[in-house]
């Protein structure tokens, strides 16, 4: 009795590390982001989804197929600052679900700050007041660049856009939940 109960432990384990070994540690996952994320509106924690950009081929097998979605989480989201600071995202993809299967996981992160300059502070925070009168723009028009608020005073936000490749690498071998 004492055998078959370690033949049936080497077997579930042997069938477990196969699973895991689906998406081992250290492969290269590229997703396209189908959401905007911004630093401004987002906040540590929440989950965002992609498509995989490519089929996830692992040792010869297609594991996951293109377009196949990606799951990932916001480990930070730090606003712009009244436009003394610019923004930062930090996320990282956490699992892919295919017809079969559930892979989860943990990859590296990817950053993302803002950039450009802040646009000048009013004291109402629209455009209208960067107007010195009616159709005649001041000498220091609004600079409104990439990752910039329209009107809201503030600095530049980091964003991700929709469409945006992004590559991770696993950290962990996937775990698998079947369907």
């Amino acid at each position: 009795m004492r055998i078959l109960g370690s033949l049936i432990f080497l077997l579930f384990t042997a069938i477990s590390a196969l699973a895991a070994n689906d998406i081992p540690k250290g492969t290269k996952i590229d997703v396209r982001i189908t959401t905007l994320l911004n630093s401004d509106s987002t906040s540590p924690g929440d989950t965002f989804e992609a498509r995989l950009n490519r089929d996830l081929v692992v040792n010869g097998k297609t594991v996951a197929p293109e377009g196949s979605i990606a799951r990932g989480r916001v480990d930070t989201a730090d606003p712009s600052n009244g436009g003394q600071t610019a923004g930062v995202l930090i996320i990282r993809l956490t699992e892919i679900e295919t017809k079969d299967a559930i892979y989860n996981f943990t990859t590296n992160t990817y950053t993302r700050q803002g950039h450009g300059r802040p646009r000048p502070y009013n004291r109402a925070g629209s455009v209208a007041d960067t107007i010195a009168g009616v159709g005649h723009p001041s000498n220091n028009p609004p600079d409104i660049g990439v990752g910039t608020s329209i009107g809201s005073g503030s600095g530049p936000a980091a964003l991700i856009p929709e469409g945006t490749l992004v590559t991770f690498r696993t950290t962990t071998a996937a775990a698998t939940e079947n369907k």
